[in-house]
């Protein structure tokens, strides 16, 4: 009788661990099952969200790489403002009391040496809603750049960040037709006040443009207003697989291209200025220096550009500028 019991329960046993193999398969099955639904509606709401942008895209971006890209419109306004972290909860107070007061006596002692704290807590950095992908190799130091094309974000000094947006550092465009400037723009939203560059024509209409990030990659698509002409920015950082000594290397490429739709042709230019220094006036700087080059040749392309020495705290810091010696004569063509 005992044994008679002890193999009914045993097929029990064997009975109720094969249902469950049973509802378990079955569980990973509608699991599969609902991911997939998951994936297929995320991917047709991302569809749906790029559809319009899609209908008026123009330029130079893999339109393999559009579904994948943060893609957004200069005169985009955000929802949310997001505020740093600045009133502790009334528990954490006394917690933080004594950390809180090392941290002033560590900051005061900083500005009375005239030394930059690496973390200031009592003056949080504000959040702005403006970057886009960073210019420059890994570990090298990086410029950044908003999503409208200014240059923002320096990190030249390790350790230290320069949250401030350089108004001179710029592209500008020029457009002529037999002879005659039809069309002018420096290639930014704002207007500067700075001198020299008030009467510069500046104020892009954020409607005309759009950016698209992927990085190492950005792409910056501009509907010059009324010339029938779009520009492409594209903005390459060197970040190559199973390659880091070039990944680490501090440089970036930009590499426009010109759609022209009108029936006869033009002579467009470029324009790039920039400041030497930093982003701020916080770090010394001495020792300006500035030597240009002519068809400097490197492998099968010819180079000119500026080299910009200086010192940043002491500190040797170099801009090398330089664009490939080439002339186009841009004629028309169809979509």
């Amino acid at each position: 009788m005992q044994q008679i019991m002890q193999e009914k329960t045993a097929t029990t046993i064997k009975s109720i661990s094969t249902n469950s193999k049973k509802i378990l398969k079955q569980t990973l099955k509608e699991k599969e099952r609902l991911q997939k639904i998951a994936k297929f509606t995320i991917k047709q709401q991302l569809q749906k969200a790029f559809f319009q942008m899609k209908e008026e895209y123009h330029g130079e971006v893999d339109p393999d790489l559009i579904d994948f890209c943060w893609m957004i419109k200069f005169n985009n306004v955000f929802k949310t403002k997001p505020k740093p972290f600045t009133r502790p909860r009334f528990k954490q107070t006394f917690e933080l009391i004594g950390p809180g007061l090392r941290c002033r006596s560590h900051i005061q002692s900083c500005k009375s040496k005239n030394i930059h704290p690496y973390i200031d807590f009592l003056n949080p950095i504000k959040c702005q809603q403006i970057y886009g992908a960073p210019l420059g190799g890994i570990g090298a130091g990086s410029i950044g750049r908003t999503y409208t094309g200014e240059f923002a974000r320096f990190q030249l000094i390790p350790g230290i960040y320069e949250h401030n947006t350089v108004e001179a550092n710029l592209f500008t465009v020029c457009i002529r037709k037999n002879s005659r400037t039809v069309y002018q723009q420096a290639l930014t939203t704002k207007r500067s006040q700075l001198k020299g560059f008030k009467y510069w024509n500046q104020a892009f209409s954020g409607d005309h443009a759009t950016y698209y990030a992927l990085y190492p990659e950005s792409w910056i698509v501009y509907d010059l207003p009324g010339q029938n002409v779009y520009l492409t920015c594209h903005q390459l950082s060197p970040i190559i697989p199973h390659d880091y000594k070039d990944s680490s290397l501090p440089c970036g490429l930009f590499n426009w291209t010109v759609e022209n739709n009108n029936n006869d042709d033009i002579e467009l230019s470029l324009m790039f200025t920039w400041q030497s220094g930093s982003a701020s006036d916080k770090f010394e700087l001495t020792d300006v220096d500035t030597k240009a080059f002519n068809d400097y040749k490197n492998f099968d392309t010819n180079i000119s550009g500026v080299i910009l020495n200086q010192k940043i705290k002491n500190i040797p810091l170099q801009y090398c500028i330089a664009a490939k010696n080439t002339v186009l004569s841009i004629n028309f063509r169809q979509n």
